[in-house]
């Protein structure tokens, strides 16, 4: 494939327009100053499609305070982090490389603390089978990747209507990842059908690499399908609730915090809040650590805005409405890398047809992220949202028994 023959001084004058365009509040360790080094490549690239298609180039990225790296194969690559929300005009384009997986969280509370040897043995037998759902039946995955199942105790059970123990369960809707006789599956790599994205997606040549996009009509296919796998995946995490706990659990909170908010919005790894009023959110940390039901507070203030020295440029770039209406709050801690945190992050773009290579303090290029080491950071997420003034803690969670480990192999 051939890249457009773009000179040196271009090629930067783009990337520092999507610089312009990246707005971050995160807590400033090695795995948010990494963010900040990828993510206006992702930008540039949405840019030069939009530009493509005739659309104004408007894209941007709007920082949660837990913003990190992807350790996705195939978003860090396109030139993505995660935590936060990306928006762009034009609801006939898609840039699929976002990945969405309707992937969220279920809060349910419990009056009464089940007996946890049996509780183990009903997470085995339930993981075992397949749940009856529609469209699909449901495989179980809590015990894959991040995915999971804890049960807590709440030191202020007046937060959870009374209830003194809390079910917390992070899962997606993985059967509908792929192409099927349902739609075109939300990613890309699954059978090659006449509907399945693969057949769908444009390859648009970029400066900064190719960009995959849906347009025109299998754009809004795209969203539609993707809302209805959002749909599947919070009906989802409710039947395996109650096939596990009993149809007695109080569902207090199912959100999705990976996917589209219609056409031109995605948020990746974080909570919208500008649709409806939630009286808080789950942010849940290290397994080390406990958990915390945040109440979401002014999201941004202009006050927040002006002491991070945002407001001039997100008023330049025509931002400040999205920064002042971005309404979104982190699911989690993210990835960190505590070892470099006081070291230089470094970049090396070696042109579109070339993966980009990072370092962390003079050490050794890679090109994938995933070949760095890694944890989950502490709580400075939690101290940063309070900071902002983006929310306030309302009370622990603390964990009794991580439920999604007992399948036996």
């Amino acid at each position: 494939m051939s890249f457009p023959d773009v000179t040196e001084s271009r090629r930067a004058e783009l990337l520092e327009r999507a610089r312009r365009r990246c707005f971050f509040l995160d807590v400033g360790d090695a795995a948010a100053r990494l963010c900040r080094a990828n993510m206006p490549y992702g930008i540039a690239k949405i840019h030069w499609m939009q530009e493509s298609l005739g659309i104004e180039p408007d894209a941007r990225y709007v920082s949660t305070p837990d913003s990190t790296v992807t350790r996705n194969r195939d978003r860090w690559p396109s030139g993505f982090g995660y935590g936060g929300v990306v928006e762009w005009s034009g609801s006939g384009m898609v840039p699929v490389e976002l990945k969405p997986n309707c992937c969220g969280v279920l809060v349910a509370g419990l009056r009464d603390l089940p007996d946890l040897d049996g509780l183990r043995s009903t997470v085995g037998r339930v993981a075992r089978a397949e749940l009856d759902l529609e469209p699909v039946p449901a495989r179980w995955d809590l015990d894959k990747g991040n995915h999971f199942l804890n049960l807590y105790e709440v030191p202020d059970p007046s937060v959870t209507g009374g209830c003194p123990w809390v079910v917390v369960m992070h899962s997606s809707g993985q059967e509908l990842r792929y192409a099927s006789e349902l739609g075109p599956g939300l990613y890309l790599g699954g059978p090659a059908t006449d509907g399945s994205l693969d057949a769908l997606v444009r390859e648009i040549p970029t400066p900064f690499g190719v960009g995959l996009a849906v347009t025109g009509r299998d754009a809004r296919a795209y969203v539609e399908y993707t809302t209805m796998v959002e749909e599947y995946a919070l009906r989802r995490r409710e039947a395996y609730a109650r096939a596990i706990f009993g149809h007695g659990i109080e569902v207090l909170f199912n959100e999705t915090h990976q996917g589209f908010d219609g056409p031109g919005r995605m948020r990746l790894g974080c909570y919208g809040l500008e649709r409806r009023a939630l009286p808080w959110v789950p942010v849940t940390l290290r397994a080390d650590l406990p958990g915390y039901l945040v109440e979401p507070c002014e999201l941004y203030s202009m006050a927040a805005l002006e002491r991070e020295g945002l407001v001039d440029r997100a008023r330049a770039e025509g931002c400040l409405d999205c920064l002042l209406g971005a309404a979104v709050l982190p699911h989690g801690s993210g990835y960190a890398y505590p070892e470099a945190n006081g070291a230089d992050v470094e970049v090396e773009d070696r042109g579109p047809g070339v993966p980009r290579r990072f370092r962390l303090g003079g050490g050794e290029w890679v090109e994938s992220i995933r070949d760095l080491p890694y944890t989950y950071r502490g709580d400075e997420v939690i101290r940063r949202i309070e900071d902002l003034g983006a929310g306030r803690v309302v009370t622990e969670l603390r964990l009794v028994a991580d439920l999604s480990r007992c399948v036996p192999g």
